[in-house]
């Protein structure tokens, strides 16, 4: 609220608002003045918000995963978007996977496919132990929950054979 009616004060010319107006005065008559309660209170309150809104402004680590330390040392993260190509670079490789996405979040991984031809189960599989095995060898700390969801494309009959 003391933001916006700066803003408007400053930017559009406006008249300041009368609470604002009563806090000055306010603070004016109870100020920082050696070392009061009030004073005090309100130098706190004003570095924890400019604290809050350095913290706000600053890129925090969202979008990496953290690896597993080998020794106590050591610190290394991996970027989602490094683990979503590992990922769908090895369930692409599946013979029949035509369409590969993956969506990393921090504590979720689903990798959607699409079977352009085969066996529907037997592909199930082989692209869940695939993403499995990448999901694994990236080594991360706390490795994410995997969803793998195939999609039977054209092609594909309900017996998991092509369509004469």
């Amino acid at each position: 609220m003391l933001l916006y009616d700066v803003v408007a004060v400053h930017a559009a010319g406006r008249a300041p608002a009368a609470w604002r107006v009563r806090l000055v005065a306010w603070l004016t008559a109870h100020g920082p003045d050696g070392g009061t309660v009030t004073g005090l209170a309100a130098a706190a309150t004003v570095v924890l918000g400019l604290g809050m809104v350095v913290l706000a402004l600053t890129p925090g680590r969202r979008a990496s995963l953290p690896m597993a330390p080998p020794d106590a040392h050591t610190h290394a993260v991996l970027p989602r978007g490094a683990v979503a190509v590992l990922l769908r670079d090895s369930v692409a490789v599946l013979p029949g996977v035509t369409r590969v996405r993956v969506r990393v979040g921090r504590r979720r991984v689903r990798v959607g496919a699409e079977l352009a031809f085969g066996d529907r189960g037997g592909a199930v599989a082989a692209a869940t132990r695939a993403a499995e095995d990448a999901l694994a060898g990236c080594g991360l700390a706390r490795p994410p929950r995997l969803r793998v969801r195939l999609r039977s494309g054209p092609g594909v009959t309900a017996g998991g054979g092509v369509p004469e």
